[in-house]
């Protein structure tokens, strides 16, 4: 296992994803526990953004490396998912991996839009370029519609570490959607509107108002009118 001393980069995140294909679900660490709470805290650390998130290196060195650091805390996500499913108590800690992937989506988002000012329109490449972009987007997206998903899974999260995911989407959630086509961005902001509507604890519910509120005030931002099928 990497060190939790320091920042993760992708290469950790796989090492870490390995080691933990070597263990049973019910040995994965857990937030706040004595003997892998810190191990988990680095799962999770916004430390680890740093790099991308550090405008005096070059975009051609920190893109890549957060799409790549994206794809593999996705990975290692995927195993408590699994988890999960197989009985494992590891709610808390799906919801807080969940988290982080948004914050990872939301500084990537940030590097798109740095990444389409560089590009010319004249340059013979620039649909293909742009067509790379929506592509990005587009993977963002199924991971919104995933997060509208789990808003409803009471059956799966307690109702506490639900409200406290909601609170958390509100900084990163929206910022997405608004990349969204038309109807990707209804069958978002739809299905929280469903669970919301539905919802008992007033807590809960008036979570998913703001979180609503915060996605409608977010503008629609296309990324670029070329934004098309690649010649």
């Amino acid at each position: 296992m990497p060190s939790p001393d320091r920042p993760w980069s992708a290469k950790d995140y796989n090492a870490a994803t390995d080691v933990l294909r070597g263990l049973k679900p019910d040995a994965y660490p857990l937030r706040g526990d004595a003997k892998s709470g810190a191990v988990f805290a680095r799962f999770v650390a916004d430390e680890n953004l740093a790099f991308g998130r550090d405008a005096t290196l070059p975009l051609d060195v920190r893109f890549p490396e957060s799409i790549d650091a994206l794809a593999a805390s996705r990975a290692l996500s995927g195993l408590y998912i699994e988890a999960l499913q197989h009985g494992v108590e590891v709610g808390p800690e799906t919801l807080a991996l969940f988290q982080y992937l948004f914050a990872e989506a939301s500084s990537l988002l940030d590097m798109t839009d740095a990444f389409l000012l560089t590009l010319d329109p004249k340059d013979p490449k620039y649909a293909v370029r742009i067509h790379g972009a929506t592509r990005v987007v587009a993977g963002l997206g199924e991971m919104a519609l995933g997060a509208a998903m789990t808003l409803s899974e009471k059956h799966t999260y307690a109702v506490d570490d639900l409200r406290a995911f909601s609170d958390g989407l509100r900084s990163t959630l929206p910022k997405i959607v608004a990349r969204l086509d038309a109807a990707h961005r209804k069958d978002v902001v739809d299905r929280i509107t469903e669970a919301r509507d539905k919802e008992t604890d007033p807590a809960y519910k008036a979570s998913l108002s703001d979180l609503l509120q915060a996605i409608e005030k977010e503008p629609p931002k296309v990324l670029a009118p070329e934004a098309t099928e690649p010649p």
